[in-house]
């Protein structure tokens, strides 16, 4: 499962040091998967959509096999605004992470991807004030009963945290703004936790991974490109004689080597 980290803070209002590219890119909601678009942003026949769910960008990074992280709370061009939560809501958002991931064919295991919480102050806060506001988020915990209750996940509606959430603005109950990062590591064919393309395990080659709705997605740039069944073939064939190749010409030096070796105790 996904683990709630914090690290340092940002600034309301700050701009991000880098743009968006391979291994970065910005959100400004947290619609992960296409059912959680609400129906007023969503694609129809006549308009496009206002918002393209999380999951297209997060599959990408995987596929692209450098990682990437996604930033929610900032806008386009970098710049910070943060978005509200509270303990309950965080928790509902790292499972929603662990429940996306294990929709994806193959499945992306608790290794492969994090979740980082970055609380986000104004300009004019005090050190004082950000030191405490740190120590108070360290400190919340869940109660059993909250463990307990189960989140409503894959949909446009409120789930009851929202709702308490919601409740608790209203009453004048104030909670923090966070950048959230959802973060896919790079692949590493000689970790072997990760998942390989075949049986072989001289030769692993990385898996490419369909999303929630069977789609298949890759970063380019500081976009995101769907691939075709016959762009993964043809892909596949490459990478796969590509690692043969490897091995093959790592077998051939060995060998050479091993004949180097004969020759030196032959002529002793």
């Amino acid at each position: 499962m996904a683990s709630q980290k914090f690290r340092k803070y940002y600034v309301r209002g700050s701009t991000l040091p880098f743009e968006e590219d391979k291994t970065h890119e910005f959100k400004g909601h947290l619609n992960l998967c296409q059912e959680e678009i609400p129906p007023w942003a969503q694609e129809t026949k006549r308009e496009r959509g206002s918002r393209k769910p999380i999951s297209r960008n997060l599959n990408a990074f995987l596929n692209s096999g450098l990682g990437g992280t996604v930033f929610l709370g900032v806008i386009d061009s970098g710049k910070i605004f943060g978005i509200n939560m509270t303990k309950l809501t965080r928790d509902h958002f790292l499972k929603s992470v662990d429940n996306l991931m294990r929709r994806y064919d193959p499945q992306v295991l608790p290794h492969q991807y994090s979740v980082r919480f970055t609380p986000v102050v104004d300009a004019k806060s005090t050190q004082e004030a950000i030191v405490q506001l740190l120590e108070h988020i360290s400190s919340e915990e869940l109660t059993d009963a909250d463990k307990e209750r189960k989140h409503i996940f894959r949909t446009s509606n409120y789930c009851w945290c929202h709702k308490d959430a919601t409740a608790r603005y209203n009453s004048g109950v104030t909670s923090t703004d966070f950048v959230l990062e959802v973060i896919i590591k790079p692949w590493d064919d000689h970790d072997p936790r990760n998942p390989s393309l075949g049986e072989d395990e001289r030769v692993r080659i990385q898996p490419y991974y369909n999303n929630e709705e069977g789609k298949v997605f890759f970063r380019k740039q500081a976009s995101v490109v769907q691939y075709t069944i016959c762009d993964l073939v043809r892909m596949t064939r490459d990478e796969v004689q590509k690692k043969y190749d490897e091995e093959m010409d790592r077998l051939k030096q060995r060998y050479e080597e091993l004949l180097r070796k004969k020759a030196l105790v032959d002529g002793s």
